[in-house]
């Protein structure tokens, strides 16, 4: 291969990274190809022409997950056409395989991490500009389909959504870049960064908030907490008494006051929901009424336990003669409402195996070169297990992307770290 193909592929590859976590999936190219497609099928076929396809031998563990997005497509191609099977296996199937085989470098793994985080920082800030102006930019260019998007003042706040279809996918997005902040701050070859990474981690932190979103501010504290748990158990027992002493203080103060702290009294009311499977929320957004959703998507699986109602059924459960909900609000009822208990059960798997791996991977005494008192896997399994709590209150398309490549990233780590440790135990036997 020339240098200059070489340089095309580097580039592209970078700027295609880059992109395809943060486009709008609402603006087309063509009729069923959206943006985020033609991205995707834009880093495939630059791989293709370019670089090398060779197989690469998957940890065990992981292949619940190459199972479940296999049987995904197999979903997909039977209920919405073979167009939709093509982009799900582009976007969940040939973009991480593609990123485990270009990511096969130390300096690749930390440039991908930062190249990601710098993307989150850019939409980032179109996300202090959406909340300053109540404006989002992006949705003037949507196709003509598109014109009722999500629009909600809560606390007197716009909850932004950049090029998300809702705040709640996109406060978990800036939870995955605040996860990566993290861990490139603690290693030590990011000497000349750290002021930038610090700049992006308070602007994936602010993002957060100003969805104004309940499940992604909760990932995010469950996220620091577990940190500092593995930094130091006395740590983690201490600031967690400090926020619940804080939390108590708020309350008994509104009490006292008889002033109410909406967004203090939300959380609580949602921890409630998440811990105790019991709801004051009388809504149908949101986490609220989290048992009867699950009585809702029940009714309406009207015998398709098995298989689902389909890849694309909509869903509408009439709640009362003035009220019909049509989304589920919690990832597991989606699939199970979708593709049924065989969705379900593939999912489940992967999740545990995507966790077990990561897990297994961070307690193996070895570091990357460069890390410092996190080891990426180690950070992984945090990330995932918050992330999996989250999805019990929200379903959200939008995250499958960052999903996926953070999935990639994490057999990336694994081969890299594998590969430093037979160069070390070459050099040693030389010497």
């Amino acid at each position: 291969m020339t240098l200059k193909k070489l340089n095309v592929l580097d580039t592209g590859f970078w700027v295609l990274l880059f992109l395809l976590p943060i486009l709008p999936q609402y603006i087309y190219v063509v009729s069923g190809v959206n943006v985020v497609n033609f991205a995707a099928a834009a880093f495939v076929a630059l791989f293709l022409l370019l670089g090398k396809i060779r197989f690469v031998q998957m940890p065990k563990s992981m292949w619940f997950f190459w199972i479940f997005v296999l049987a995904q497509s197999v979903f997909a191609l039977s209920d919405a056409g073979f167009l939709r099977m093509v982009t799900y296996l582009l976007t969940c199937v040939a973009v991480p395989y593609i990123l485990i085989l270009f990511l096969n470098t130390r300096e690749r793994f930390y440039r991908a991490l930062d190249v990601l985080i710098g993307a989150g920082a850019v939409i980032g800030i179109f996300g202090i500009l959406e909340s300053l102006t109540k404006t989002n930019l992006f949705q003037q260019f949507a196709n003509g389909a598109y014109t009722d998007f999500f629009f909600e003042i809560r606390y007197g706040l716009l909850r932004i959504m950049t090029t998300f279809g809702q705040p709640i996918g996109y406060g978990i997005y800036q939870c995955f870049i605040a996860t990566f902040v993290l861990y490139r701050l603690s290693c030590e070859n990011t000497l000349g960064t750290k002021r930038l990474l610090k700049v992006a981690y308070v602007i994936a932190v602010l993002n957060v908030f100003l969805t104004v979103s309940r499940i992604p501010i909760l990932m995010l504290v469950l996220i620091h907490l577990l940190f500092l748990l593995k930094q130091s158990k006395k740590k983690m027992i201490f600031w967690t008494a400090v926020l619940l002493l804080v939390l108590v203080l708020l309350v008994l103060v509104g009490t006292l006051l008889e002033v109410e702290i909406p967004l203090i009294d939300d959380l609580i009311t949602t921890l409630q929901s998440v811990i105790g499977g019991t709801s004051t929320d009388d809504s149908t957004a949101g986490i609220g009424n989290r048992l009867e959703l699950f009585n809702w998507v029940a009714q309406s699986m009207h015998g398709s336990w098995i298989l689902g109602r389909g890849f694309e059924a909509p869903f509408a459960y009439e709640v009362n003669d003035w009220q019909v909900k049509t989304s589920i609000e919690n990832g597991y009822l989606s699939t199970l409402y979708h593709t049924g208990i065989v969705g379900l059960v593939t999912m489940l798997l992967s999740y545990f195996g995507i966790w077990y791996f990561n897990r297994r991977e961070g307690k193996q005494p070895e570091r990357l070169e460069g890390e410092g008192h996190f080891s990426f896997a180690a950070v992984l399994s945090i990330l995932f297990l918050t992330y999996y709590v989250g999805a019990l209150g929200t379903q959200e398309t939008d995250m499958t992307r960052m999903f996926v490549i953070t999935v990639a990233l994490g057999v990336v780590y694994s081969r890299v770290r594998n590969l430093q440790k037979t160069q070390q135990t070459e050099e040693n036997t030389l010497s």
